[in-house]
């Protein structure tokens, strides 16, 4: 992951968490995907917070517009359930 793309040229979106793995050697990883312009991007994240999060779940991402695999899953701020709209090209920031 590059946090300077990040911090330069990002968008957001909303990503569902469709499975948490434990592994042996390592901490448990969390499975995601999102859309955006039309395409769907999977991905994982290894995290010790997995035990806060379920399956189905959805949570926002950033990422770098020119290479949506350039992402990060926003861990403190929930979706609310009002959000039922996602733009395909995602916001500039979290609504």
């Amino acid at each position: 992951m590059n946090k300077n793309q990040l911090k330069t040229d990002h968008r957001i979106t909303i990503a569902n968490i469709y499975e948490i793995n434990a592994v042996l050697n390592g901490e448990p990883e969390i499975n995601y995907k999102f859309n955006y312009d039309g395409k769907e991007f999977t991905w994982s994240v290894p995290t010790e917070r997995w035990r806060e999060f379920r399956i189905g779940q959805r949570i926002y991402v950033i990422f770098y517009p020119k290479n949506p695999k350039n992402n990060e899953l926003i861990f403190d701020v929930i979706v609310p359930d009002s959000i039922k709209q996602i733009p395909e090209k995602g916001w500039l920031e979290i609504p």
